[in-house]
């Protein structure tokens, strides 16, 4: 008898629990993004996170700044990413006393981005470096949507469906100038880009295979976009990892020369000098190289110039500005941003991706018979 009353008890408690965890679901959290002067600011993507295996969401605000995302219990990370803004982050802890269809609300005023960078006193190293060590996510959704496709900032809706997925917004458009979002190609250019888009899903060779899905090192801009860099300081020198193919960068802080013109790197060679805030880089002596999965490239003759600016303790944001006169018909620029990753125990993995892949080889080989 005691035996099943135990069980019995056990079991109303286990019930209870889970009917306490599901009153949140369905509940939701609005609330309005402005500027400094308290304008809405429409097209504003809230990104809404929950750290760990779990949901996360993606939405743009209205012509009113206003926005709605679902949440459900437990610590949620809220972000907000715009252009010509500094982004803003705030933790949200929704419990389980949330009854569920309540709201919850939380406002954004943003600042220029401009003005939250020149605000901000960094720390530094002790050779007078200002303090980004560390490691640094990118947005998700930014990250991964570039690098499928520089120009739209967007996967196609055939991938999506084909992972059983939902499209997520991209908060950040990589091409900032032109102001259209697309690469300047010259004519020739163009039409190399739309035959590597058209044969990169049936590639008749090496060719019109990306050089990430050959697990090449990725040169600028694709870097920083794959996969959280972990930066190192030491005197003379700022050294960057990320997660992907091992990729690693060496970049001197001196005003030495550019290695000769005949020495060609796959992530290019890389001078950099601090102006304030920011971490310039001039990178250059890049193999020629796919920007993404789609075939827009840059030519052996392109001359990078990265701008790394930390705008507050836990932001940092990223510009790139690609002058490639082999293949484009003037500059073009991009951005996007990251955040800082507190965790004190995160490790970068180990990423098994090599240039003996061989089921790159495999797929060339099926069809160009």
């Amino acid at each position: 008898m005691r035996t099943s009353t135990l069980r019995c008890l056990a079991m109303a408690a286990g019930i209870l629990a889970l009917s306490v965890a599901a009153s949140a679901q369905g509940s939701k959290l609005t609330g309005t993004v402005t500027d400094t002067n308290g304008k809405p600011v429409a097209g504003a993507t809230i990104r809404a996170l929950l750290p760990g295996p779990g949901d996360n969401a993606d939405v743009v605000t209205n012509a009113k700044g206003e926005y709605e995302v679902p949440v459900s219990v437990g610590d949620w990370v809220i972000s907000v990413a715009m252009k010509g803004f500094a982004p803003e982050h705030k933790q949200l802890a929704v419990s389980d006393r949330l009854i569920k269809g309540q709201s919850l609300k939380m406002d954004f005023a943003l600042k220029p981005a401009d003005a939250a960078a020149a605000a901000f006193t960094p720390r530094r190293t002790p050779d007078g470096q200002i303090d980004i060590s560390g490691t640094w996510n990118d947005n998700h959704a930014t990250g991964d949507s570039i690098n499928y496709d520089l120009e739209t900032g967007h996967r196609s809706a055939e991938h999506y469906t084909g992972r059983g997925e939902k499209p997520m917004p991209n908060p950040e458009h990589a091409i900032v100038d032109p102001p259209d979002g697309k690469v300047p190609y010259q004519s020739w250019a163009l039409a190399k880009r739309n035959e590597n888009q058209a044969r990169y899903q049936n590639p008749p060779g090496l060719d019109y295979v990306a050089g990430r899905s050959k697990c090449w090192l990725p040169g600028s801009p694709g870097f920083p976009s794959s996969g959280n860099p972990t930066v190192l300081q030491i005197p003379g020198y700022v050294i960057m990892m990320i997660e992907f193919s091992h990729s690693y960068r060496i970049i001197r802080l001196d005003d030495s020369p550019h290695v000769g013109s005949n020495i060609v790197l796959m992530s290019g060679d890389s001078r950099g000098r601090w102006e304030g805030n920011t971490l310039v880089v001039d990178v250059t002596n890049m193999k020629e190289q796919w920007l993404d999965l789609l075939g827009n490239f840059r030519t052996p003759a392109a001359h990078v110039v990265e701008r790394w600016t930390l705008t507050s303790p836990t932001t940092m944001t990223y510009e790139a500005t690609v002058d490639d006169p082999q293949a484009y018909t003037k500059p073009m620029k991009v951005a996007f941003h990251f955040n800082r990753n507190n965790n004190p125990n995160y490790e970068i993995y180990e990423d098994t991706c090599h240039e003996g892949n061989a089921g790159v080889y495999e797929r060339v080989g099926r069809h160009a018979q």
